[in-house]
């Protein structure tokens, strides 16, 4: 699968930041209000970096559709962020974006957003699934936690049937 990336920007728009991204060319998959979802396709992420639109560019690092509302989801989230290939995406974004961590382990930490719009709800808090989440990257990447001045966040956004696992790019500008 290509690597996706998610764009931020204010609602309105999102159509000028489509145009953006591909005309730098990346490849637009998804609009939704305040969020364009795109492919890097021959786009160079430094000029990414400098899309007037955008507040924020994200890596998608795991989509999981399926998952359960019992507790067996939280270890197939850690499970599924194990692969350091899923990371690959998000770690180019580092690498370009933040030069001022080569040669030491940036720090992170993990924000997770839940929503189960059907009953019966999830058996874990959100508390649980950063927890989760914060073991697996700390297991594969050996970075340190800091809940404040932290160099990377970690998002994870659970809704009712899927996951999205996302690494938090600098914002851009």
């Amino acid at each position: 699968m290509a690597s996706l990336y998610l764009a931020t920007t204010d609602g309105g728009f999102e159509e000028i930041l489509s145009a953006e991204v591909a005309q730098q060319g990346g490849i637009v998959k998804e609009i939704r209000q305040g969020k364009v979802v795109f492919e890097r396709g021959t786009a160079n992420l430094s000029t990414l970096r400098k899309l007037k639109c955008a507040h924020a560019i994200l890596a998608f690092v795991r989509f999981i559709e399926n998952v359960p509302k019992d507790r067996a989801a939280l270890e197939i989230l850690e499970a599924a962020l194990l692969d350091k290939e899923a990371w690959e995406p998000a770690l180019l974004i580092l690498q370009e974006w933040r030069p001022d961590l080569r040669g030491r382990l940036p720090t992170f930490r993990v924000t997770a957003h839940r929503r189960c719009s059907v009953r019966p709800k999830h058996q874990y808090s959100s508390i649980e699934i950063s927890g989760f989440v914060g073991s697996a990257l700390h297991e594969t990447m050996r970075w340190p936690v800091r809940m404040e001045n932290f160099d990377v966040e970690v998002q994870a956004w659970v809704r009712t049937l899927h996951t999205k696992l996302i690494k938090s790019g600098q914002c851009c500008g």
